[in-house]
């Protein structure tokens, strides 16, 4: 006989909707957590776009290596802008009508793991 109950809390798991979801190896799947380069396009996608010290915070790296991010985002293609704030600090932003940004920000994902 087989036990329904949930090994953790002992109550019954009822339906199959009601259990986690397995993949094909009959482990749990992971829900997915959002990579750093898709905050960093995220962010530069924004209207206003993102400073420097905004994409160190958003991806924990230190400011020259969010700049050699967006360098490599530049020599792949992607038309990034470069605005000042009322602040004085420079905002970067990803162009609307670039097709080919998200190619390019998988392509400097792998150039930057490397």
């Amino acid at each position: 006989m087989t036990d329904l109950n949930d090994p953790h809390t002992g109550e019954a798991l009822g339906k199959s909707e009601d259990r986690p979801e397995r993949n094909a190896r009959g482990q749990h799947r992971k829900t997915a957590i959002p990579t750093k380069l898709a905050q960093m396009s995220k962010l530069l996608r924004r209207p206003r776009g993102a400073t420097i010290s905004e994409l160190c915070a958003a991806t924990q790296w230190h400011p020259h290596s969010v700049r050699a991010l967006l360098s490599g985002m530049r020599k792949k293609g992607a038309r990034l802008v470069r605005d000042t704030r009322k602040s004085g600090e420079g905002s970067y932003r990803i162009m609307a009508a670039d097709v080919a940004t998200d190619e390019a920000v998988a392509i400097a994902a792998a150039t930057q793991a490397a």
